[in-house]
């Protein structure tokens, strides 16, 4: 979230991360409450490639591959919501997986139309 060249993209992470740690914690919560599950989220293999790789850029080229990176995470996670979200029973699981998937899909909508 600091090493945006642009107070926008700076505003824009915290945004992200904000919704995502909500998201988090509401399906924490779900899982707590439904499941009896203390399962707690961890980063995957293939988002920690993204980080890492992130952190090699400065100025517009990190701001590029910022947006680019979240709209290829929010994509991911679309299609896993896709292809699980048949699955899904529980009519709460089922109205939080809409709200998410449409989340993504208006954020990625919003950052598509960032100035590359």
């Amino acid at each position: 979230m600091t090493r945006g060249s642009t107070s926008e993209i700076k505003a824009d992470a915290r945004k992200l991360r904000a919704t995502q740690e909500q998201e988090q914690k509401q399906m924490m919560d779900m899982l707590r409450t439904s499941y009896g599950d203390e399962l707690q989220p961890h980063m995957m293999p293939s988002n920690m490639a993204m980080h890492d790789s992130l952190q090699q850029h400065l100025g517009d080229a990190f701001d590029r591959t910022f947006y680019e990176m979240v709209v290829k995470h929010h994509r991911e996670g679309i299609r896993m919501m896709d292809e699980f979200g048949p699955r899904v029973r529980r009519p709460e699981v089922k109205r939080m997986l809409e709200e998410m998937r449409n989340n993504q899909l208006r954020e990625i909508s919003d950052l598509e139309e960032k100035p590359r």
